[in-house]
């Protein structure tokens, strides 16, 4: 819902046609305000993003540290924190977090 995260959905699309074939997956988390759960669905079908979308409780907030957003945490295949970005990135900036993941 963030200016900066809807800057950054065309980057990550992008990014999720280039990774997904090599097994890189998204997860986004919105942190509702006012909007339902149905909000969350159709703005992410508008947009195209066809990774999962799940809505962010406090307690998940806690647990990965989000300060800020957009904060994109990067997760190795054993769920290790591989790199961490707070703030929007362009395409280069976040394909070489995507790299580190492989």
């Amino acid at each position: 819902w963030c200016p900066p995260c809807r800057l950054e959905i065309p980057e990550l699309k992008k990014l999720y046609a280039e990774y997904n074939s090599r097994g890189v997956e998204i997860i986004g988390l919105a942190i509702p305000r006012r909007e339902q759960a149905k909000d969350i669905e159709n703005f992410a079908n508008q947009q195209q993003m066809y990774w999962q979308m799940l809505i962010a409780t406090q307690e998940l907030g806690v647990r990965y540290s989000i300060q800020s957003v957009p904060t994109t945490i990067f997760l190795d295949k054993n769920g290790k924190e591989v790199d961490r970005l707070v703030g929007l990135h362009n395409y280069e900036s976040l394909k070489k977090s995507f790299e580190k993941i492989l």
